[in-house]
């Protein structure tokens, strides 16, 4: 199995999306597990952090063409450590507040 790494790409779309990269060719990326980003106002002015589904219909692994990336890079730990929570072991139903994390 190729080395997998956790990303945080952000999309010529402007969307932000944290996944597990399977690989890396020519002209795309071989993706799994990704999630959209979806920032809103906390309470007391903070800025948190939700996942939402990206792609959620597709069947395992997502192609995405390198010329749709504008930028990546890799994740903070408490991000991270939230991602892993929900995928590490399988798709976890969180609450309404669970999925969230307080940007620094």
């Amino acid at each position: 199995m190729a080395d997998t790494k956790l990303l945080l790409i952000k999309l010529t779309s402007s969307e932000e999306i944290l996944c597990t990269q399977i690989s890396s060719g020519e002209g795309a990326m071989i993706i799994k597990d990704a999630v959209l980003l979806i920032y809103r106002q906390a309470k007391e002015g903070a800025m948190s952090v939700g996942f939402a589904p990206f792609m959620p219909y597709a069947d395992g692994t997502i192609s995405l063409n390198h010329s749709a990336i504008s930028a990546n890079g890799y994740p903070k730990q408490d991000l991270a450590d939230e991602y892993n929570r929900i995928f590490g072991s399988g798709i976890v139903i969180a609450g309404a507040n669970d999925a969230a994390y307080k940007a620094q």
